[in-house]
């Protein structure tokens, strides 16, 4: 076992238009652990954190057509878990030593590593490190829509990622004859690497999101990207998502002791959407180029008007409290909902168009 190193939370350098950078005091109450990682020198073959990060890039600037790719650097630095550095073709995203060299033997691991770049990558290709000096709500609005649009940006690696579709099936050996056990294993997988952060790097600061809200950022990105790969899907497949998500002891003690607190997420929408709209400026998105079997996925046009993004959100939160997954109170405010009725919610699948997921 590593020794565990003290963590101090992430600031993600913002980029004044003038070139300026701001200087964002860390906090200095909070302070914890790093995650201990598992040596397993007999693993084979032998997959490291940086194995992973590398193969993530290679795989994302192939998601492009010719000429539009984004490479982004990688590097290895002394940064807590990683960072994102510039935006575009010139970001870099630094990962720690400890990350780069933990040996991923495992899926939830796997999955550990992936959320966290996946999540970096967002904050590159969407320019969240460009523009004018960020207010707190902000920051914290575009740090939600990192986890959720990350989630997503995960999921493509995974399905057509050529590295890291080869990786995830060492973990995940295709089964035709019972795909949903397979689809099932690895979302148990992802909701144990949810609660390793859970546990070691989300926390409750004026910088980032609620917990809980970071944690249902996640659903929302694995909902989201199911719900454009589905066939024969269960009614109430996003419950089986949501149970997973949550399954870990860490995510279940925020949803029984915060679970109120969810409803922040939606008022982050809207801040987060004014933000990319203004950095869109008059382009027909902030990431042209991308094929579209991964375009269906990471759109990333924000140009809708006000009242059509609201009722886009109404949709979603009345689809949602239809399948009794959120609820409203007395007052109006959605919560966590009690969860549908049915007797046997782990027989729940998805079946996909990939074969890979």
């Amino acid at each position: 076992m590593t020794k565990k190193q003290p963590f101090s939370v992430k600031i993600h350098e913002t980029i004044y238009k003038t070139g300026i950078l701001p200087q964002i005091q860390q906090p200095k109450d909070l302070t914890t652990k790093m995650r201990t990682t598992t040596r397993a020198p007999w693993a084979n073959p032998v997959i490291t954190g940086e194995d992973i990060a590398r193969d993530a890039m290679d795989d994302f600037e192939n998601f492009f057509e010719v000429g539009f790719g984004i490479k982004i650097a990688l590097e290895v630095g002394d940064v807590d878990y990683a960072v994102t550095r510039g935006a575009a073709s010139n970001a870099k995203i630094i990962i720690s030593r400890e990350m780069a060299s933990e040996i991923i033997n495992t899926p939830k691991d796997f999955f550990f590593n992936l959320l966290i770049i996946g999540h970096e990558i967002s904050h590159a290709i969407l320019m969240h490190n460009l523009g004018r000096h960020l207010e707190y709500f902000e920051y914290r609005s575009l740090e939600m829509w990192a986890d959720f649009y990350g989630t997503k940006i995960m999921m493509c690696l995974i399905t057509y990622g050529r590295n890291l579709r080869s990786m995830f099936e060492t973990f995940f050996p295709e089964d035709p004859y019972f795909p949903r056990d397979n689809f099932r294993a690895a979302l148990d997988a992802i909701g144990q690497a949810v609660g390793d952060l859970c546990e070691h790097v989300y926390r409750s600061h004026s910088h980032y999101p609620h917990p809980i809200v970071r944690v249902a950022s996640i659903a929302n990105g694995l909902i989201s990207f199911f719900g454009r790969e589905k066939i024969n899907l269960h009614p109430i497949w996003p419950y089986s998502i949501i149970k997973r998500v949550y399954s870990s002891s860490p995510a279940r003690d925020l949803k029984l002791l915060f679970g109120q607190r969810i409803e922040e997420g939606f008022a982050m929408n809207e801040p987060a959407r004014k933000w990319h709209i203004e950095m869109q400026d008059t382009a027909s998105e902030i990431v042209p180029g991308m094929k579209m079997k991964i375009k269906i996925h990471l759109f990333s046009s924000f140009k809708q008007t006000k009242g059509e993004w609201r009722s886009r959100c109404r949709k979603r939160q009345e689809s949602l409290i239809k399948m009794r997954l959120l609820k409203r109170s007395n007052r109006g405010k959605l919560l966590l909902g009690p969860g549908p009725r049915v007797n046997n919610i782990t027989a729940i699948g998805i079946h996909t168009k990939s074969k890979h997921v």
